[in-house]
């Protein structure tokens, strides 16, 4: 009689421990994070932001901390593209852009903006139209190495003070209609080159 019900509990009880093991499997496995060398992790206790972590080996406990975003700290190259804008005298051209970008500041890119890769690129449009509409069509062809530089500043303002960002890079190409001429500025640094094609 006894035996018997034992086995009945343990037929109960078997799926129970199964259950259970998955679920601790689970949490445990979990716990473990290996970062390489160009990521960062945004670690919150409790909802409050506590470090910023990496690259290596980490072991972050549940419930207590959690993770608001990994972060990929290379440069990172988007286009960013303008509908056709008026210049300064009234000549519409449309103009493509390469911004180079990094992230300076993982906290701030994580838990100050919900996104900040549309927003970089948000920006970085408005500061591309506000560059072309104060230049005249003469200014835009002529003054490569003035441009490169202020779409730059207008970029770097912009993001410092909810994403931290660091406009490495700046490319922009024009094409004029009329005669076919392409122009290409690039900033780099301190150091601008400029090409007419």
């Amino acid at each position: 009689m006894f035996l018997k019900g034992f086995n009945l509990d343990l037929e109960i009880c078997i799926p129970f421990f199964l259950c259970a093991d998955v679920i601790i499997a689970f949490i445990f496995s979990s716990m473990f994070y290996v970062l390489p060398e160009w990521e960062r992790l945004v670690l919150l206790k409790l909802g409050k932001y506590r470090a910023t972590l990496g690259p290596g080996f980490f072991i972050i406990p549940p419930f207590i901390y959690s993770i608001a975003a990994i972060v990929d700290v290379r440069v990172v190259t988007q286009k960013v593209e303008t509908t056709a804008t008026l210049t300064k005298d009234n000549v519409p051209t449309k103009v493509t852009a390469a911004i180079e970008y990094e992230i300076e500041n993982h906290q701030k890119a994580t838990t100050k903006v919900r996104n900040y890769l549309s927003t970089i690129i948000w920006l970085s449009t408005e500061a591309l139209k506000n560059t072309i509409g104060g230049l005249d069509l003469r200014e835009l062809l002529s003054n490569r190495d003035e441009i490169a530089k202020q779409l730059k500043s207008q970029i770097d303002n912009a993001t410092a003070k909810d994403i931290a960002t660091s406009a490495i890079n700046t490319v922009i190409r024009q094409k004029k209609e009329s005669c076919g001429e392409l122009t290409q500025i690039i900033y780099n640094g301190d150091h601008i080159q400029s090409a007419v094609f």
